[in-house]
């Protein structure tokens, strides 16, 4: 029994210190061997650190050299420690890496990875007048072991005394010292005579950067294949500075698996987060691959440059020439003006595809096209690979159609199409057009062609919504005589502008497309508080005569303008209308017309109704509510069963006259003084290319036209091949004069 008890007793006291006792000593030898191990590893990685720093120092120092930087007694050399020898002692203040100074040149931007250059702490000696680093000495301060150099560390100026001890004599006593420098720091190192042993090679070629600033901007090198053929091993480096933030980046491109050309996309439009601003402006990059060091700014220029070079042996040091472009538009752009020349530098004009809101530019864009713009173009060079515009949040990618470019209150634009076209654009959106929503804009300038656009709220050539926008000299037309509806929208739909309101100024500018909307017209569907002058919408036609169930513009339940479909509180002058419309409410210019002032505008197109279906249709105004009417005039054989106004009685022409039943007003009416481009042959080979009745230049003796070679073409005096489009009058008319009823006075 007393054995048994003793058994389960547990261990006495002193058996149990005698236990904790083993215990802390096995730890204790185990923490002192895990320690030696950390610090071996330490050692070496900071070693093969020190390595890369003497590499690159000694491949950019000769360099310097062979480019006589180093051919004065003037320039920071750093501290001198005796006859040509100089040293860099490198802690927490890394100011002397930016500053004009030989660390500078052996250690630029993108020499070495930016968390050793700027985040490690480092001595480099170095022989000024052989060009030949001597010793480096590394350490990560912020990390465990790191040691911060400072300048305290020397002493009486020489480096080389305090640090003998770690790198001269025994080789291996030297890496112990190294594991333990100062009791408790581990430090690097790598010399000269290590060097030795390196391999050297100078077979290096200079690389050929090419800047393709178009559908993409991309950065690639020419002669890929050649610096491949010369060594292997060579690595290639795109450097990238931003000239208005100074930020600054590198790029490596593996060589092995490239036949032809090393490239890198900075800025795409059809690619998910591929936009500059996602790439170089977020606080942390928005790739692996790329190396930077603070944001960029979207939408200011960059200067590029490619660098070849050898990390692991001593090589010569080859940089292509710098070139400059621009990040989101074209190249010649600078902080205060945005060149375009490609679709993708009009999309980037918008806030959520390029972000262009977030940088440091002025909230005033201007903008200047350099050239004709071709959606269909841009959609074929961009290949296999389009899907649609992706915007900053990928989430709203457009699906193979034109992204509508939108500008709101807090930013505006000036753009100047510099007489230049845009073609062939495709957009489906709620406010689809050229720019969906624009807003204390100005556009002028600007010639469209051949759009399909489909809003489901408002749509136009142009602009879908106008909020206190100044359009001046723009023309929209379609290449070809097809009558369908070119620009449809759900709410307002217009050939130049859905909706305008707030101030906006529309002058010298036309629209000649077929429309359909809730309120459709000519030029504007909906004109809000806002004034429409010098301007005009033009109609299409077959064998000379209008389709009378297939109209220009057509409105199935609202209203329907040859020029503007309903306008209120409104300004029109000087403006005409040769567009045929239907609607529940139409007019030849104005559908519905609510405190408007109207002069000096004409309206010579058809208008759907008849006796028994006219009530608010009428030939120059379906609807008119207030304001007045002065100076106007319309054909009464546009349509025999119909008077001006839709709403007065047929007689009562209230400012409105009937140039066609007076021999004298209909001959002055008839004018033949302007060029025209027709989509009916019959009708352009019938007057012989001009327009019929009273052009813009008639009613606006501001339009400037000036043919100095007699050939009914504008010629352009002053070089800057800006003219006034509407001195122009595109689209077709109906041959009215060969059966009018002209009664003499």
């Amino acid at each position: 029994m007393r054995i048994r008890d003793r058994r389960k007793k547990g261990f006495t006291m002193a058996e149990l210190l005698a236990v904790v006792a083993i215990i802390a000593i096995l730890a204790g030898i185990g923490f002192i061997a895990l320690s030696h191990y950390f610090r071996v590893l330490k050692q070496l990685e900071y070693d093969g650190i020190a390595k890369e720093i003497f590499i690159s120092a000694q491949n950019h120092l000769s360099l310097a050299d062979n480019e006589s930087y180093l051919g004065t007694d003037n320039g920071d050399f750093g501290k001198n420690e005796s006859g040509n020898i100089y040293y860099y002692v490198i802690g927490n203040d890394k100011s002397e890496l930016n500053e004009n100074s030989a660390l500078a040149l052996m250690l630029p931007f993108a020499s070495i990875d930016e968390t050793v250059r700027q985040g490690g702490s480092y001595v480099i000696r170095y022989d000024k007048s052989a060009a030949r680093v001597l010793d480096v000495f590394y350490s990560a301060p912020k990390s465990m072991f790191g040691y911060a150099f400072a300048d305290s560390d020397s002493a009486d100026g020489d480096y080389s005394l305090l640090m003998s001890d770690v790198y001269y004599g025994n080789e291996q006593a030297a890496k112990v010292n190294r594991r333990k420098y100062r009791d408790n720091y581990v430090v690097g190192f790598y010399g000269s005579e290590e060097a030795s042993d390196l391999d050297y090679t100078d077979k290096l070629v200079k690389p050929e950067l090419v800047i393709d600033n178009s559908e993409r901007l991309r950065i690639y090198v020419n002669n890929t294949q050649a610096i491949k053929t010369a060594d292997e091993n060579t690595k290639l480096r795109f450097i990238i500075t931003g000239v208005t933030s100074k930020a600054e980046c590198y790029i490596d491109i593996e060589l092995k698996d490239i036949a032809d050309k090393a490239e890198y996309i900075l800025d795409s439009l059809t690619e998910a987060d591929k936009h500059f601003h996602n790439l170089f402006c977020n606080d942390s990059p928005g790739a692996e691959d790329i190396q930077k060091t603070g944001n960029f700014i979207a939408g200011e220029n960059i200067v590029v440059q490619a660098k070849v070079f050898r990390d692991d042996i001593l090589s010569n040091v080859l940089f292509s020439d710098k070139k400059t472009t621009n990040s989101l538009f074209a190249t010649d752009s600078t902080d205060s003006k945005a060149l375009v020349s490609n679709i993708r530098h009009l999309e980037n004009l918008s806030i959520e595809i390029s972000n262009l809101n977030n940088t440091a530019k002025a909230k005033t864009a201007v903008a200047e096209q350099v050239r004709d713009l071709d959606w269909a173009d841009f959609k074929t060079r961009i290949g296999d690979s389009f899907s649609g515009i992706y915007p900053i949040d990928s989430s709203k990618k457009t699906n193979n159609t034109y992204k509508p470019v939108n500008i709101d209150a807090s930013n505006y634009l000036t753009y100047n199409g510099k007489n230049n076209k845009i073609s062939n654009v495709v957009a489906n959106e709620s406010n689809a057009a050229l720019f969906g929503s624009l807003k204390n804009s100005t556009i002028q300038n600007l010639i469209l062609t051949d759009f399909n656009i489909t809003g489901s709220s408002s749509a136009g050539a142009l602009v879908a919504y106008a909020d206190n926008v100044a359009v001046t000299n723009v023309a929209a037309y379609n290449s070809s005589s097809s009558s369908a509806k070119s620009i449809v929208g759900t709410q307002n739909a217009g050939g130049l502008i859905g909706y305008a309101l707030n101030n906006s100024r529309i002058s010298k500018s036309a629209a000649a497309l077929c429309v359909s909307g809730n309120n459709a017209g000519g030029l504007i569907g909906y004109c809000d508080n806002s004034t429409v002058e010098g301007s005009y919408s033009g109609g299409h036609t077959t064998e000379t005569q209008y389709d009378k169930e297939n109209t220009n513009i057509f409105s199935a339940s609202g209203n329907a303008g040859g020029l503007i479909g309903y306008s209120a509180g409104s300004v029109i002058s000087s403006s005409y209308s040769t567009c045929s419309a239907d609607g529940a409410t139409a007019g030849g210019l104005i559908g519905d017309s609510n405190g408007n002032t109207v002069s000096n505008c004409y309206a010579v197109g058809y208008v759907k109704g008849d006796n028994d279906n006219k009530e608010n249709k009428g030939l120059f105004i379906g609807k008119h509510t207030a304001g007045s009417l002065n100076g106007n005039s319309c054909l009464t054989v546009a349509n025999v069963d119909l008077g001006p106004v839709g709403n007065l009685e047929k007689d009562n022409t209230n400012g409105v006259s009937l140039v066609d039943d007076n021999t004298y007003k209909y001959a002055d009416f008839v004018k033949l003084s302007a060029q025209a481009s027709t989509y009916d042959s019959q009708l352009g080979n019938l007057y012989n290319n001009t327009y019929l009745f009273r052009s813009i230049k008639d009613l606006d003796v501001s339009v400037d036209y000036t043919d100095i070679n007699n050939d009914g073409i504008e010629d352009n005096t002053d070089g800057d091949g800006i003219y006034d489009l509407v001195a122009v009058h595109y689209g077709d008319w109906a041959s009215y004069e060969t059966f009018a009823v002209n009664i003499p006075q």
